[in-house]
């Protein structure tokens, strides 16, 4: 039986006092009906011409968010983000969503903004606090990912044997949060895949009784400073029960786009010690490549399905660990003006010249790092056909190509660019030894095998595995997570395991761990706990100063759950998503 949503809309309409309840129920029946199908980015103009039909002539009045934009702006430069109208905008709307639910879902693919946005919102909330504006309190959040952790330890179990009740993650923060004194907003953020496994429990608490229903008979009552948050994907495994409990704000990545991810790495610390115009040369090198290369892509069969804010991610993680080669040089000007005078009046051409050539360097290596990053991040993903089609493609891009010209100031020898002979892969730029492209052939080196060795331990170097050694080692050194992905019998462990097998013991501690179909995620986290000590009651760190490396051989193995979740990564991604995991 279908219910009369008409006439239910004009009894509540009625409940609060309009007087032409019938006429404008049967409008926002009809609004909501012809807006069930809309929900991307480019359908809110769709949505603005059907309120303007429906109800003609009314205008809507301008939102002023004065104290609440200025105070975004304020902790988006704080915490070094991009105050993009759009990221701003999706701020706006969780503030003005939270006031009116207790429970809302933010979805969207990842690398759309989703936790950024909410800490940014913490910290404004904060910020208002402080300063006395708009009677608002700060936040305290906590982060869940259901999927990392059974059901029992979300929301808490019977001991089969003493059949003593045990609360949950969940159970417990929630109490907390019920029975807390302060007025400051609590946020449960669940950041995982939503599901009716986990979710159907939550319903009692997202509807108007706003109560949580334990096991063990115990029903806690949400407090008015509570939220519920879920950050999702997607919503294909939610009931229609669950998500009409909750409000929706939709974040594309795509609507964000990649630049703001190049221009909050340029402002990072790291690159803090670039100057000016160095800066400025990886931004026209990156507007120069990055669109029609992510472009290109889209056109080739990948290994593994990626967005282009994926791909430019792992551009700059690859950019960024190839820059702890360069020996950066401050600007005498910008250090000590009355030295550089006294150095300047000792020989004033010599001194320019050697500034001049020093910043040339450095400018040189930036732009073949930069080529290196775009070819092997972006075009790292495809296969060996697509891989000919991109190196060919690239090799275009940077000659003069009329469609994508060279920015004019933009200025590097010709002898940057990749090799022509043969393929872009087939080259790295060593910085160290030649400051020159070489194959990496050139990185092989032999080596004297002693027939007291067994043979399962010899590796014959070839140009495969000096790729693969040669991205461990840097990347290791920057402490950016690797994926390698092929199929079966292609090397990955056996070289990645001699690559480890050979890290100075004083320095790092090795964990290794074996997926298999029967791995659960409570034996993953001990594994790796067992390779830490306890430093204090909530802190886990690496024996005497080390480095702890983690190698997950077989990361596709876990089975994966009734509705595809693999708890074992799931339980990995939160570690590496937010710092930490739950004591169990």
């Amino acid at each position: 039986m279908v219910p009369d949503y008409a006439l239910i809309a004009e009894i509540s309409l009625y409940s609060i006092g309009f007087v032409s309840a019938r006429i404008l129920a049967a409008k926002i029946v009809a609004m909501y009906r012809l807006c069930s199908e809309q929900f991307l980015s480019h359908d809110i103009p769709l949505f603005d011409s059907i309120i303007s039909d429906l109800f003609p002539g009314v205008v809507l009045p301008t939102r002023h968010h004065g104290n609440l934009e200025i105070s975004i702006r304020e902790i988006i430069h704080g915490f070094n983000l991009q105050p993009s109208p759009w990221f701003i905008e999706k701020i706006i709307q969780i503030y003005e969503m939270m006031l009116v639910r207790h429970g809302f879902m933010l979805v969207g693919n990842p690398l759309g903004g989703k936790t950024c946005a909410l800490k940014v919102l913490a910290g404004v909330l904060e910020l208002l606090e402080v300063k006395g504006l708009m009677d608002e309190h700060r936040v305290q959040y906590i982060i869940i990912n259901p999927k990392a952790i059974t059901m029992g330890q979300l929301y808490g179990s019977f001991d089969p044997v003493s059949h003593e009740w045990s609360d949950g993650i969940l159970a417990n923060v929630f109490r907390e949060h019920a029975t807390s004194p302060t007025r400051d907003r609590k946020w449960c953020i669940f950041d995982g895949p939503v599901d009716a496994v986990w979710v159907e429990n939550m319903n009692t608490v997202l509807d108007d009784n706003k109560k949580l229903c334990l096991m063990s008979g115990e029903i806690i009552q949400m407090s008015c400073q509570q939220n519920i948050i879920f950050e999702v994907l997607d919503l294909k495994q939610a009931s229609p029960a669950t998500v009409s409990r909750c409000g929706m704000i939709y974040m594309e990545p795509m609507n964000l786009g990649w630049e703001p991810l190049v221009r909050t790495w340029l402002a990072s610390k790291l690159l803090e010690q670039l100057r000016i115009e160095q800066r400025k040369t990886i931004q026209l090198l990156c507007d120069w490549l990055l669109p029609p290369c992510l472009d290109f892509v889209q056109k080739c069969n990948p290994v593994v399905q990626s967005s282009s804010m994926h791909l430019t991610v792992s551009m700059l993680k690859i950019y960024d660990s190839l820059l702890a080669d360069i020996n950066f040089t401050e600007d005498p000007i910008d250090q000590d003006e009355e030295m550089f005078q006294a150095f300047k009046a000792v020989d004033e051409k010599c001194f320019s010249s050697t500034i001049q050539k020093e910043k040339e360097e450095v400018t040189n290596h930036l732009v073949a790092y930069g080529f290196f990053s775009i070819v092997w991040s972006i075009g790292g993903i495809l296969d060996l056909p697509s891989k000919q089609r991109f190196s060919d493609f690239f090799s275009n891009l940077c000659e003069l190509d009329s469609s994508h010209p060279r920015p004019k100031d933009l200025k590097f020898p010709r002898a940057l660019q990749i090799p022509k002979k043969g393929n872009v892969f087939d080259f790295v730029y060593l910085k160290k030894t030649f400051s020159s492209w070489c194959t990496w052939r050139d990185l092989i080196t032999p080596v004297d095998i002693q027939q007291s060795i067994n043979l399962n331990d010899i590796i014959v170097s070839t140009t495969e595995t000096a790729m693969q050694m040669y991205f461990l080692e840097k990347l290791l050194l920057k402490d950016k997570p690797l994926l390698f992905v092929g199929p079966t019998g292609t090397g990955k462990t056996a070289i990645t395991t001699s690559f480890l097998r050979h890290l100075p013991a004083e320095k790092y501690t090795i964990c290794q761990i074996n997926f298999s179909a029967q791995t659960s995620a409570n034996q993953t986290q001990d594994i790796i706990l067992t390779r830490l000590e306890k430093r204090k009651k909530p802190t886990f760190g690496s024996q005497q100063e080390k480095r702890v490396c983690i190698f997950v051989d077989d990361l596709n193995m876990p089975a994966k759950e009734k509705y595809g979740a693999q708890p074992p990564v799931e339980l990995l991604r939160q570690w590496i998503d937010h710092g930490y995991w739950f004591d169990m």
